[in-house]
Order: C-alpha cells, then structure tokens, then sequence
C-alpha cells in the first residue's frame, strides 16, 4: 500500500489565443511564421495536502492589481471540494 502523503494540485491556466489567418497574397516570409499570437495568458495553480487540509503553495494570476473580475479564482477551490 502507498503510505505517501495524498496531494492534490489544481491547476487552472486559461489563455486567449488570436489566430492570424494566412493569406496567400502575403509574402513568403510573413506566411512561414508561426500562426498564432498570444494576447493575455492568466492562471492559478493550488497545491494543498487533503488528508490535514494543509495549504503548501498558491500562485495567482500575473498582476495582483488587475482589475479584471475573479470569477475563476474559486473554481480550484470548488473542484477540490467536489473530488473530495
């Protein structure tokens, strides 16, 4: 039997993807560049020891100050809950 300690990591990355279409009346060298773009990238990662509810890291998103709404924050929470 595995005696190790059980950790559970609640990983949460989105990202926001703007795709560049190619066109074929571009030239070559536009057209051989990678296809996409990232405009804002934003996570949360969570690592907690389940068996005493211990609390080992928590990383939020990449501005404390952000004024964008936190309505993903609670999701690792939530889902920790409900595989628990």
């Amino acid at each position: 039997m595995n005696r190790k300690p059980k950790i559970l990591i609640a990983l949460l990355l989105t990202a926001l993807l703007s795709i560049i279409l190619l066109k074929p009346e571009r030239p070559p060298a536009v057209n051989s560049r990678a296809a996409y773009t990232i405009i804002s990238l934003n996570g949360a990662l969570i690592v907690a020891r389940v068996p005493t509810a211990e609390l080992l890291a928590w990383v939020g998103s990449t501005s404390y100050f952000d004024k964008a709404k936190a309505g993903s924050t609670l999701k690792p929470f939530l889902y920790a809950y409900a595989l628990d």
